[in-house]
């Protein structure tokens, strides 16, 4: 029986294999949102599946909400993301992962406007392009 080794030392395309968390702070305090507003907060490159998303709410927005979506949707991820309070909370409206055969961007769309709200909004997003695919 042949024993292959398909670990990280065993090959050397595992180095182009990426998964990464990428996150976006948000502070209404220096840069405030007008209600309709749509803001670009982060992009997502081709050949990505977003496995996680979350909001750390820093400091209370009030009854202020926003959705979180990319450019096919303002709504792909959140519909009505409350801002009200602090602490974590999951961007759960998406059935999660989410594919990108081509590259995309998250957007934040404020349902209101808001003066008040710190946040961060958090992806985990994995690289499945065909450069990090492996063949067995």
């Amino acid at each position: 029986m042949t024993t292959y080794d398909y670990s990280l030392s065993g090959r050397e395309a595992y180095a182009h294999e990426r998964h990464w968390m990428q996150m976006r702070y948000i502070d209404n305090v220096a840069r405030n949102a007008v209600s309709g507003d749509d803001w670009r907060i982060m992009d997502i490159p081709a050949g990505s599946l977003v496995i996680a998303t979350s909001c750390l709410r820093i400091a209370d927005g009030g009854a202020v909400t926003v959705d979180v979506g990319d450019s096919t949707s303002a709504t792909t991820f959140e519909s009505n993301l409350s801002l009200n309070g602090t602490g974590l909370i999951a961007i759960n409206d998406a059935t999660l992962p989410v594919y990108y055969s081509a590259a995309n961007y998250v957007t934040l769309h404020w349902d209101a406007a808001s003066a008040a709200a710190k946040f961060w909004i958090i992806f985990q997003i994995v690289d499945v392009s065909p450069i990090a695919l492996f063949t067995v």
